[in-house]
């Protein structure tokens, strides 16, 4: 055992300093953008392209945040998704009294496509603008949002920016869950790399992806993922792998968003996505969260297990853990005292990501929005698309 826990401490710390590596330089020169008022002499239209079905408790709130923009070149299109609830109608009376908004209403949903890709392809074609900013029917737009986005980006000549928001959440086991998640993200996926030419990594966000018009329909538009429930990313990937500028940056002082009310609530929202990086496929799936509970959970019970000296080893790859948890804060303003709770959350989200696993098997496939979308063609996009 003595052996056996030398070479499992030796393991950790060479799998975290291989994760410091890939992350560290990323991370380090990460970015936030911070308010600026409007300067710029040239002014493009920017499209603003929404898909809301059911949000009839968020979206006056998102679009009113939207109609206060200083960004003096903006429209605000809006695609009703088959909402059963008074969505539409509220989006029918801002129309009415705002040149601005732009109201599109889908009634039934085209084979082969996921609800929220196909009503964001719709809405893009409607745009105007030389630049899109697609983004969620529930997110707070600080005034100065778009005008600093658009600044930055055409100060350095980006084709794509992500913004991560400001992700508000009420309570102790939803805030450490959410932080988690985010921070796994980070690590694995690294966004925060995506600048780099060399790099394989992309990014994507819902809440915020700002592209150039022309860049959007060269990529092949949404059309190209049509069922990828990973629908943000998923566009993120195809810019990047066609060569664009594409940029992650901090935004949480200019956007906000409530992505989950509660720990359940998260639970049922992930059931869409969680089996998509990793192509629908089980084994794949089984085989991440097995890396992901020895890499998170392994460092905290080898101190309290590990044998001998071996337990400085398990301190040190918690540290560098806990350390990369820490760098994260530029993107999402988290206190690095939340990388304390990572060996709590991680059970929590092991279980909502084999729940959202069981239900995809157990169904043979996903249910997002009231609409059921079969597994094997889930297979054949994500098959299409790598």
């Amino acid at each position: 055992m003595y052996i056996v826990s030398w070479l499992v401490a030796s393991m950790l710390v060479i799998a975290w300093v291989i994760f410091s590596i890939l992350s560290y330089r990323g991370l380090r020169r990460a970015q936030s953008l911070e308010s600026i008022e409007y300067t710029e002499p040239f002014c493009p239209l920017v499209s603003v392209v929404i898909a809301a079905k059911n949000e009839s408790h968020a979206i006056e709130a998102t679009i009113d945040s939207l109609l206060a923009q200083s960004w003096p070149n903006l429209e605000i299109i809006v695609v009703d998704d088959r909402s059963t609830d008074d969505t539409l109608p509220k989006l029918r009376k801002i129309e009415q009294y705002h040149q601005q908004v732009t109201v599109l209403a889908i009634d039934q949903l085209e084979q082969g496509w996921l609800g929220k890709n196909n009503a964001l392809q719709q809405g893009a074609r409607l745009a105007s603008g030389d630049w899109i900013l697609f983004t969620d029917a529930d997110v707070s737009f600080s005034k100065e949002a778009i005008t600093t986005a658009m600044q930055f980006s055409l100060d350095q000549e980006i084709d794509h920016l992500a913004l991560s928001p400001h992700l508000i959440a009420k309570g102790f086991w939803l805030k450490m869950t959410i932080y988690f998640f985010l921070y796994n993200v980070m690590i694995i996926f690294r966004p925060q790399n995506a600048s780099w030419p060399r790099s394989k990594a992309y990014v994507g966000i819902g809440a915020f992806n700002l592209m150039k018009k022309s860049v959007y329909h060269s990529v092949g538009e949404h059309q190209q993922i049509a069922l990828r429930s990973d629908d943000d990313l998923a566009l993120g990937e195809k810019i990047k792998k066609a060569g664009y500028h594409q940029v992650f940056a901090g935004g949480s002082s200019l956007i906000a968003v409530t992505w989950y009310p509660s720990l359940p609530a998260m639970a049922r929202g992930l059931e869409k996505n969680v089996m998509a990086p990793f192509h629908y496929r089980f084994y794949r799936f089984l085989g991440a969260m097995l890396a992901m509970t020895i890499f998170y959970e392994g460092p905290i019970l080898g101190m309290l297990w590990g044998h001998g000296e071996s337990r400085v080893l398990f301190l040190l790859a918690f540290l560098i853990e806990w350390g990369l948890f820490a760098l994260t804060r530029t993107y999402s303003g988290v206190s690095g005292f939340w990388g304390l709770s990572i060996p709590f959350s991680l059970p929590i989200t092991v279980f909502i990501f084999l729940r959202s696993a069981l239900l995809c098997a157990w169904r043979g496939g996903i249910v997002w929005r009231g609409t059921f979308y079969p597994l094997q063609e889930l297979r054949q996009q994500s098959t299409k698309n790598r």
